[in-house]
């Protein structure tokens, strides 16, 4: 049996260490004592992940691989959600009431916008303007550019989902090791974007031919941009807290410099990636740990060369490679023949 990808040392909740293949390509990960299961659609789609290197790639501000959107609905018309020395303050747009008072449209929240915005995100870094062209019409749109599906639930969701993060307010706040400073933009993701859908249904979409991102989020993101593999953001499209791991993941394991690695408690990580679970009681701390672990699992698979360790009260993480490697290239003009 052909065994693909390096080995994944993991650890139970005990204290003995147990080692492991694991492979995308099965239904199961086999251990010398446990079976345990995964996802085997998100595993068939990563096997090119295991064997070749990406060739196109997305891009996201590193202030996302720390803090990130809410995965439910929350009924505050802000979020606030913090991680070392990074933070994330998303506050809701308003919109007219019935009796002209403000009513708030929501937080953007779960899987959509985070696609959304890494669209965004990876557009404009790749063509380095804050215009970013689209599809001709939503359907287009979903289907072209984030690879998405165009029944009626889908395109109902992710039209609510736009409408509340185009209107949205982010601030990010994080400390930039480089410059030495702490930098601030408070700023609303996209300085245009026109809505559609209203008036009547028989009428056609208004639909831009392009969004453009404000200019502070765009300088920032320039400045501060992520590469990932498009592949392994397509494969985790459906499940926003392994998407979440995924980006985290990237941008932190080659920065561990511990020999023995970097501990990240069950605690801290349900600060970072809880949402809105209640992890006050031991039992509840369990129950996180539980679905955390499950979505790691589906993370793992899309980043072969990721070293994480299950030790007794957490994680440990450990240097690895980026799931992007820095390709370098020049061009040289070739002599002519003659």
């Amino acid at each position: 049996m052909t065994v693909v990808g390096e080995w994944l040392q993991l650890t139970t909740e005990s204290v003995w260490t147990q080692s492991l293949w694991f492979q995308p390509f099965n239904r199961r990960i086999i251990t010398s004592m446990t079976f345990r299961p995964i996802n085997f659609k998100v595993g068939e789609k990563a096997a090119k992940i295991w064997n070749e290197d990406p060739t196109d790639i997305n891009f996201v501000h590193s202030v996302f691989t720390q803090c990130s959107l809410p995965y439910k609905a929350i009924k505050d018309p802000a979020y606030i959600t913090q991680n070392g020395l990074a933070s994330l303050k998303v506050t809701s747009g308003f919109s007219m009431g019935p009796e002209g008072s403000p009513v708030p449209i929501g937080v953007p929240y779960g899987v959509r916008p985070r696609l959304v915005l890494i669209h965004a995100m990876t557009e404009a870094v790749k063509r380095q303007d804050r215009n970013i062209p689209i599809s001709d019409n939503f359907s287009a749109y979903l289907r072209n550019d984030l690879g998405a599906n165009t029944d009626t639930r889908t395109m109902r969701s992710y039209r609510e989902q736009i409408k509340r993060l185009a209107q949205a307010s982010i601030t990010i706040d994080f400390t930039d090791p480089q410059a030495g400073r702490q930098v601030i933009a408070n700023t609303t993701p996209f300085s245009r974007l026109e809505l559609w859908g209203h008036g009547d249904a028989n009428q056609r979409e208004l639909w831009p031919s392009e969004v453009t991102l404000s200019h502070e989020f765009f300088e920032s993101l320039c400045a501060h941009a992520v590469p990932l593999d498009q592949r392994a953001i397509s494969n985790l499209k459906h499940n926003a807290r392994a998407l979440d791991l995924y980006v985290w993941l990237a941008h932190r394991l080659h920065r561990v410099r511990q020999p023995k690695g970097q501990f990240i408690s069950w605690e801290a990580l349900a600060m970072q990636f809880g949402g809105s679970m209640k992890v006050a009681t031991r039992s509840q701390l369990k129950d996180f740990s539980r679905e955390l672990w499950d979505a790691l699992m589906l993370a793992l698979q899309n980043y072969p060369k990721a070293r994480v360790e299950k030790v007794r009260g957490g994680l440990k993480l450990h240097n690895s490679p980026t799931p992007v490697q820095t390709i370098s290239a020049q061009v040289v003009r070739l002599p002519s023949k003659g």
